[in-house]
């Protein structure tokens, strides 16, 4: 793979960074092909992507694993309790080692519904957590 780093190459990454309100163009000088770019401070967006950054996750290439299969298992899920149930336990096997490195894994009770329900509550508070969501007021829709 080769990456391209040629002045036209930059100059519209910076346009898309400055029209997605990350940069903003500060100077134009007037020879007019060498423009100055700051990040921009009051944007929103960069605000969040600050306070995001300065979250403590070892790997958030793990974390994004996790949460992509998640949602696919969510997806797809089969609603029998029995077949979810050992769908769960795959889904953990595969996602181990990344687990493992995002220090989290699910204590699951013994039985079906045990599990179902185990799973469902630990999914939903890694995802609050990660996302840095709040917990709701009423838990009582948490369970399955």
């Amino acid at each position: 793979m080769e990456a391209a780093y040629r002045k036209d190459n930059i100059a519209d990454t910076l346009d898309l960074l400055s029209r997605a309100g990350l940069v903003v163009e500060t100077t134009m000088t007037t020879t007019g092909n060498q423009r100055v770019f700051r990040l921009d401070q009051a944007s929103e967006l960069v605000k969040a992507l600050l306070q995001w950054s300065i979250v403590p996750q070892q790997r958030w290439d793990a974390c994004f694993r996790v949460i992509v299969s998640l949602v696919e298992f969510a997806s797809s899920s089969v609603e029998r309790a029995a077949p979810r149930a050992a769908n769960i336990q795959g889904l953990l096997r595969t996602l181990q080692s990344d687990l493992r490195w995002l220090g989290t894994f699910p204590a699951l009770r013994l039985g079906v519904d045990a599990v179902n329900e185990d799973f469902d509550n630990w999914a939903l508070r890694a995802l609050r957590g990660w996302a840095r969501a709040p917990e709701p007021a009423n838990q009582s829709g948490a369970s399955r």
